[in-house]
């Protein structure tokens, strides 16, 4: 019995460190490709929205709705979005652990889970341990020498108000003159939203591809690329306070 268990404790052993030598390397400091001819650094989709979906845009106050100021991402795709700060990703045997500059978030991605749980903790939360409920609950495996992280369990928001490009009609302009962000391309989340991410080596670049599916908010999928280069910087401490605590 004994020789048994310690048999089964070997191939449990083995597969695991199997899994992660196998893993592709995705390590490295990680910033937004800028002035590289050919590379484009980010692209969306045409974003096709549901009736219910513009009505959220429409409502939307960036000035007293966004939580970036609380030091709360909106969404998931603010994190990617950020073209000043960097990330990095830590591999291990059971997990993947991204960390962002941005807001000092930390996200701890289980690996091989059949599902998620029934009750949806969030996987983010900053180094205060407080949790980031806009970027829900993720899962992950490997596809080859693609990192694949499906999340669940959204709260409601905008996947990124950091979104740039699009038409100047919808722009909003605070009471200073200054341009925030191009409300023509937000995309509104609901708890029904569904993400799908692909973290893969492209060349010399970092891959980041993610699709969101939203019923209640989108009619088809919005897409979004993003292609990051080696950064020159350290990776360091972002520090946001909070405007609650001023």
């Amino acid at each position: 019995m004994v020789n048994s268990f310690r048999f089964l404790f070997f191939i449990l052993t083995f597969l695991l460190s199997r899994n992660i030598l196998s893993a592709p390397d995705l390590t490295g400091i990680w910033q937004l490709t800028r002035g590289i001819p050919n590379i484009s650094e980010r692209f969306y989709s045409q974003r096709e929205l549901t009736k219910e979906g513009h009505r959220r845009i429409d409502v939307f106050n960036i000035f007293e709705d966004d939580l970036n100021p609380l030091c709360i991402p909106s969404g998931v795709g603010r994190l990617w979005d950020e073209p000043d700060t960097a990330w990095r990703v830590d591999q291990y045997e059971d997990r993947v652990e991204i960390y962002y500059e941005m807001f000092d978030v930390h996200r701890i991605i289980k690996l091989n889970q059949n599902s998620h749980p029934l009750e949806f903790t969030p996987s983010a939360r900053n180094l205060d341990g407080v949790f980031m409920p806009t970027i829900g609950h993720s899962i992950g495996w490997y596809d080859g020498d693609v990192l694949v992280i499906e999340t669940l369990g959204f709260t409601e928001g905008i996947v990124s108000t950091e979104a740039r490009g699009g038409g100047s009609l919808e722009t909003t302009i605070s009471d200073t003159g200054a341009v925030r962000s191009n409300k023509s391309m937000w995309v509104p989340q609901s708890e029904a939203m569904r993400s799908l991410e692909k973290i893969y080596r492209d060349a010399n670049f970092m891959a980041v591809d993610i699709l969101y599916f939203d019923p209640i908010t989108m009619l088809t999928p919005q897409e979004v690329r993003y292609r990051y280069s080696p950064s020159s910087f350290n990776f360091s401490i972002y520090g946001c306070v909070s405007e609650e605590a001023g």
